[in-house]
């Protein structure tokens, strides 16, 4: 357990190095940043004022599916090419010089790459709970469990892509195996 724990922490430094990284954090917190004139009071509906505890509930839910629409769509781009970007820059041949089971570097890499998208995902739902909270005083129950329960929806849409991409064919050698099949990939311990 320990090298999936490794490989994890691998793939999370990894993916946290680039720098559209941290310009896509920054713009989805501006994003929800952007909107917290909405909370204010003054909206008519049917004639009737509606108070901004309301218009915050409704506000905060719209986006808390669009940050979680985000974050699969992100996940998916994430996982597309973790593992042949792996056999076509020969990182997998360090990873699996080593005493690593095939299936130890396969969840290392599936389980960086959501736990930093649960990471993010989590990141902007507290801003926008936050932000709820700071402008009208309302405490939404439920809001920061239901970010976790939708990470499981991360994970559950993060690993057939990556699995998807693992098993395309080996383009380095012209054949149609998939990356682990190839001789290039190391004979490891099964």
């Amino acid at each position: 357990m320990n090298n999936v724990i490794k490989i994890t922490v691998y793939t999370i430094r990894d993916q946290m190095r680039h720098k559209s990284f941290y310009v896509l954090l920054g713009l989805s917190i501006l994003f929800i940043l952007s909107i917290r004139a909405c909370y204010d009071g003054g909206y008519t509906v049917n004639g009737k004022m509606v108070d901004n505890v309301t218009v915050a509930w409704h506000v905060s839910k719209i986006v808390f599916h669009l940050i979680a629409a985000g974050m699969f769509l992100m996940v998916s781009m994430l996982s597309m090419k973790i593992f042949s970007r792996d056999h076509e820059d020969g990182s997998v041949v360090l990873f699996l010089s080593r005493s690593v089971f095939r299936w130890q570097y396969v969840l290392g890499r599936v389980t960086g790459t959501w736990t930093l998208c649960l990471v993010f995902m989590f990141i902007l739902h507290l801003t926008i709970f936050l932000t709820v909270w700071a402008k009208t005083g309302t405490f939404i129950s439920g809001y920061l469990t239901a970010s976790l329960v939708c990470s499981i929806n991360l994970l559950l849409c993060q690993t057939p892509i990556s699995m998807t991409g693992s098993l395309l064919p080996c383009s380095r050698h012209g054949n149609a195996q998939p990356p682990w099949a190839c001789r290039s990939f190391l004979r490891c311990r099964e």
